[in-house]
């Protein structure tokens, strides 16, 4: 109907073209995590165990978090479910004390 009424305004010898473009975004399915392992000395949190669901490491009072970069002592650090159903970002973690340099000075009088 739009095209002709536009085809009569602009003259039969004219030529409309339309683009359309329709996008369809989705996500691939993936396979199931099994449950993370547990963390000797700290904890590990998830909700499901679904493609692309994360779960949640963090260390006891007096432990911090090894085998990851950058991690601030106390914060959780975040593993994701990955395509092929293997935890990505969570091999090798573990909870290590926490060691602190303590330094003494001699001081003379």
């Amino acid at each position: 109907m739009m095209y002709h009424l536009l085809r009569l305004l602009l003259g039969l010898h004219s030529r409309i073209t339309f683009n359309v473009n329709i996008y369809i975004t989705y996500l691939p399915v993936g396979k199931s995590c099994q449950p993370p392992p547990d963390l000797e000395n700290g904890n590990v949190t998830y909700s499901t165990l679904e493609y692309m669901d994360k779960a949640s490491y963090i260390c006891d009072e007096g432990y911090k978090l090894i085998g990851v970069w950058n991690i601030a002592s106390g914060q959780p650090y975040e593993a994701m479910c990955g395509f092929n159903g293997v935890w990505t970002r969570a091999s090798g973690l573990r909870c290590g004390r926490k060691y602190y340099l303590l330094s003494l000075y001699a001081v003379s009088l």
